[in-house]
């Protein structure tokens, strides 16, 4: 087989080979938890609500232009809010997740 045509192979979906496949929902098997369950002895922190008034600048070019990498930290501590507000930039959420005690944003 020639190069170009083991390459449009490979490339080449193989969905009837996706049929075979055993899924956990095939098998029957239940939906896993959407988090993980907190413990009675632990302590709950409630994050206060997304602001975006945390984010100093607004503007993406201004951030990639004066992105630096450095490996030195401070003793300084993320506020809160700013917690929240990566939480919230990192989970890819823009609305609500399901009604949950632990979901408030």
């Amino acid at each position: 087989m020639n190069k170009g045509k083991l390459q449009r192979e490979l490339l080449k979906a193989k969905f009837n080979l996706l049929k075979d496949i055993e899924t956990d929902q095939k098998q029957k098997l239940p939906q896993p938890l959407l988090q993980k369950s907190v413990k009675e002895d632990e302590e709950i922190i409630i994050l206060p609500k997304v602001d975006r008034n945390v984010i100093v600048k607004r503007d993406i070019f201004d951030c990639i232009m004066d992105r630096s990498s450095n490996r030195v930290y401070t003793e300084e501590s993320l506020s809160l809010e700013e917690l929240s507000f990566l939480f919230m930039e990192h989970s890819g959420s823009k609305k609500s997740c399901r009604k949950s005690k632990f979901c408030d944003f």
